[in-house]
């Protein structure tokens, strides 16, 4: 992108206008009026000096090629050189201008940020001197590391007030003896055993003297004097254990008042930690700016001092020889050559992008399917409308003999009625559907000149229009669109002797299609429609139906089911190859039994299938 930028600008107006100023071309002689480029009446023929010269990248380089093409030899090299001269030097300016621009642009933001920076770095100092923000050894906020201190405190003294308020509760509900062992006191042990020492001599003097005795009134009384000091010393332990248990709750409840104003005192410290924080991060980000566009400063100061383009001259332009153009036998050379692969390569694109059916043997090959007959183009004949009974190929008056292309047609027909005939072994179709791919193929036209072939025979034939949506067999008959017809026959249940209608034809009879029906694919495959075919097939040796398209409807589909046989009419030079194709596949998986495919409207002068004059 950088070297095409810079190819467009070898041949922009700014670096021709100066070449042109310089080199004084408006003014030339060269361009005067009368010589190679001039008009008369006019003193210049000067327009630009972009029409003359011409700027060619070299291939795997960076080099490019100036050329320019004028009536003067000596212009002819200057022009070149003084193009690269003038490009050269306005890279140089633009490169000044740009270096001094960006300089000043960097300056004029470097002031602002120095102050920004300065003031940056001041609040941060002030923060930290209004807050005491002191910071522990190892990196943490003070009250941080004072909250974890007094956390451990307030645990450790919750667990001692526990164990002591436990330990009250025990030695207050404990019996004497239990209470002094839990007590562990070396004095109570002692005057326990000195209980216990009196009781044995109580009990062994009550075996020698009576309770009256001065000696057993004498171990009595200083037995009760021994348990009256026990209960004394157990007393005085109970309350001391009470007491340090008053205390160590007292001591955890000082240390969790000092925990939660710790806490408050971290949660603030911690706030202004964060403000802290973005106050550095402001500062450092200021900081990194302006050292950045310090660095870029120097550079564009140094690139400033650097006025050479990197851009050079490696060939410069010489004055010529001789001229280079017009070369007449070379230029008539190319015209012919190209001319004629010119018209070869139109005609291999346009016999690679025709993707339609134009001949029988596209037929055979493309479609797969036999083809049976190929009718000629008749002038005057137009799509959608099918010409009167009496001007069809196959009718002709008595000593009237018909005109070539309809003879051809007329041929054409025969040949289809004798290769259907020739086909028509025992079991082979009497009742014939006639569809094409899409609208505007002919089918109504060739299902009509088949019932007349047939009807040549002197067989019985009827002609059925069972296209609902566009029936148009009608017209050849001269006959406005009927209200009854096929439709009132399976619709409606009306006998079908009274809708055949006689034509002029002999052995011609035809079923018109009657009022649009509400479904009528649901119709032709309906149980009645293969009744009334059974029916007519005993009146009638040849029955043609005339169907929608395959692809416009799905009529055709539901009467490929009913019929012996399927006539498949395209289009030559329009059918494309894939929809005949695809109606192809569509009736075979119906298991439709497809008759072959008719080719119309053939040109007889374009394509070779038709005699032009025999016999």
């Amino acid at each position: 992108a950088y070297y095409g930028t810079q190819f467009e600008l070898l041949s922009s107006r700014p670096v021709l206008g100066r070449v042109e100023a310089a080199l004084g071309l408006p003014k030339h002689p060269a361009f005067a009026a009368g010589g190679w480029f001039g008009r008369a009446g006019q003193s210049s023929s000067f327009e630009g000096l972009d029409r003359y010269i011409e700027v060619t990248p070299v291939k795997r380089s960076r080099l490019v090629r100036i050329t320019a093409r004028v009536p003067d030899a000596d212009l002819a090299a200057a022009i070149p050189n003084r193009v690269a001269t003038e490009y050269i030097g306005m890279l140089s300016q633009e490169r000044r201008e740009a270096s001094d621009a960006a300089a000043k642009w960097l300056e004029s933001q470097l002031g602002g940020l120095r102050s920004g920076s300065e003031a940056t770095g001041g609040a941060v100092q002030r923060f930290v001197e209004q807050n005491d923000m002191v910071p522990s050894q190892d990196g943490k906020e003070f009250a941080l590391t004072q909250l974890e201190d007094l956390n451990r405190a307030y645990t450790e003294a919750e667990n001692d007030r526990l164990q002591k308020e436990a330990r009250a509760r025990m030695l207050t509900s404990a019996d004497p003896a239990t209470a002094g062992a839990a007590l562990g006191s070396d004095l109570v042990r002692g005057l326990q055993a000195e209980e216990a020492r009196l009781e044995r001599e109580v009990a062994r003097a009550g075996t020698t003297y009576g309770p009256q005795h001065p000696k057993m009134v004498e171990l009595q009384a200083d037995l009760a004097n021994a348990k009256k000091r026990v209960e004394t010393e157990i007393g005085k332990g109970r309350s001391a254990v009470q007491e340090e248990a008053r205390a160590a709750a007292r001591r955890a409840e000082e240390v969790g008042r000092r925990l939660d104003a710790q806490r408050q005192r971290a949660i603030t410290q911690h706030v202004r930690q964060m403000q802290l924080t973005l106050l550095k991060k402001e500062a450092d980000v200021g900081a990194t700016v302006y050292a950045d566009l310090m660095k870029r400063l120097k550079e564009v100061q140094l690139a400033a001092q650097m006025r050479m383009a990197n851009v050079k001259v490696v060939d410069p332009a010489e004055k010529p020889r001789g001229r280079s153009s017009p070369n007449h036998p070379r230029d008539l050379l190319m015209g012919l050559v190209g001319g004629l692969l010119g018209g070869v390569a139109l005609a291999f694109v346009r016999e690679v992008a025709d993707k339609t059916l134009r001949t029988p043997r596209d037929v055979d090959l493309l479609v797969r399917l036999p083809s049976i007959g190929a009718v000629p183009t008749i002038p005057g004949y137009r799509r959608r409308t099918l010409p009167p009974v009496a001007e069809l190929p196959g009718v002709s008056l008595p000593g009237e003999a018909p005109a070539w292309p309809e003879q051809m047609a007329e041929e054409a027909f025969r040949s289809i009625r004798t290769l259907v005939f020739h086909r028509q072994a025992p079991g082979t179709p009497r009742t014939m559907l006639v569809t094409s791919a899409e609208p505007g193929e002919g089918k109504s036209f060739v299902a009509v000149n088949l019932a007349v072939a047939l009807a040549g025979t002197g067989e019985p034939v009827l002609l059925i229009d069972a296209d609902f949506r566009r029936p148009s067999c009608h017209q050849v008959f001269d006959l406005n669109l009927p209200k009854v017809g096929l439709s009132s026959i399976l619709y409606r249940d009306q006998p079908w002797d009274g809708s055949i209608v006689a034509t002029s034809v002999p052995n011609l009879a035809f079923l018109p299609a009657g009022p649009m029906p509400p479904d009528p694919a649901a119709l032709l495959s309906s149980e009645r429609a293969r009744e009334l075919l059974a029916a007519l097939r005993e009146r009638y040796a040849w029955i043609i139906v005339d169907s929608p398209p395959v692809l416009a409807a799905s009529d055709a589909c539901a009467l490929a089911r009913q019929v012996e046989g399927v006539l498949l009419v395209v289009r030559a030079n329009a059918t494309p190859i894939e929809a005949a194709q695809l109606v192809r596949d569509r009736l075979e998986r119906l298991g439709a039994n497809v008759v072959g495919v008719v080719l119309n409207d053939v040109r007889p002068t374009r394509d070779r299938y038709f005699y032009a004059n025999y016999g």
